[in-house]
């Protein structure tokens, strides 16, 4: 059972709580289900009413959450992860055009999706659009003027070390690790039949190669000397991409320590004259 709160847009008044997994509307609402984003399966438009999915097959309807059978709605969803964080489901624009894809938001409170004292809705929720954009799922189905969003992949694990094919140390190795291969092999592992990985390397993404026989990702040109956080996503074949894993740390040094000085002497031990 998932944890349901009902809160009204107008009054910002909690109008009903459960465990369950069914709740009908009757007025402007936001509904908050605690659930983690990355647990939610795909979202579905059935007439009125929204249907969301888990991975553990378990369906949540919320019944009247769609108006007059249209995409449009007075309603808003929200995720709570249970880690203070609040995800808003945005499903169209400020204009109440349906958006291609929906997108994920993070958000602070819910105090922008409720109305303000005149009735009407907070310009502040848009706010929060170009700049908290955590997530995405896409549309997958028209048909009958029903809607199916399906949830981007999850975020991936940690790259679990890379390869060093260059110079005399090779092999696999840790993060953190000093490196004189310019291209390292990112060990990423298996990832789903269709999905797509992106090598993602101080926060920007590079050029790369992945074998699926090695499971690595492997930068196509050289990297710099220095140090390096590096990171990927994978990106399904609808085109909805992950979060970016979190990075293992990667140092390019391939400068030959500085030639030595000469020789000072030598030290003689042997025979009547040493020292």
């Amino acid at each position: 059972m998932t944890h349901i709160q009902v809160i009204s847009k107008e009054a910002h008044k909690i109008l009903n709580q459960v465990d369950g997994d069914n709740i009908s509307l009757s007025r402007p609402s936001v509904v908050i289900l605690k659930v983690d984003r990355n647990n939610v399966k795909k979202i579905e438009k059935i007439g009125h009413d929204a249907l969301i999915t888990l991975d553990s097959g378990e369906k949540i309807i919320i019944n009247q959450f769609f108006n007059d059978g249209t995409y449009h709605s007075e309603n808003s969803l929200v995720f709570d992860d249970g880690e203070s964080k609040l995800i808003w489901v945005q499903f169209t624009d400020e204009n109440g055009a349906l958006l291609e894809n929906i997108t994920y938001n993070y958000i602070d409170s819910i105090d922008p999706l409720l109305y303000q004292d005149d009735g009407t809705a907070s310009p502040l929720a848009w706010a929060f659009i170009p700049t908290a954009a955590a997530g995405i799922l896409w549309w997958a189905n028209d048909s009958d003027n029903d809607y199916v969003a399906v949830a981007p992949p999850a975020k991936p694990a940690t790259p679990e070390g890379f390869i060093d094919n260059e110079g005399d140390k090779t092999g696999i190795f840790p993060g953190g690790t000093e490196t004189d291969d310019t291209t390292p092999g990112i060990i990423i592992g298996p990832i789903e039949d269709g999905e797509i990985p992106k090598l993602i390397v101080d926060g920007q993404e590079v050029e790369s190669v992945y074998d699926p026989d090695t499971g690595t990702l492997t930068p196509v040109n050289p990297l710099p000397e220095g140090e390096h956080e590096i990171g990927f996503t994978v990106t399904d074949p609808k085109g909805n991409e992950s979060e970016v894993s979190d990075p293992i740390i990667v140092i390019v040094d391939t400068t030959p320590p500085a030639k030595p000085t000469a020789p000072e002497s030598f030290v003689d031990n042997e025979g009547k004259q040493t020292g």
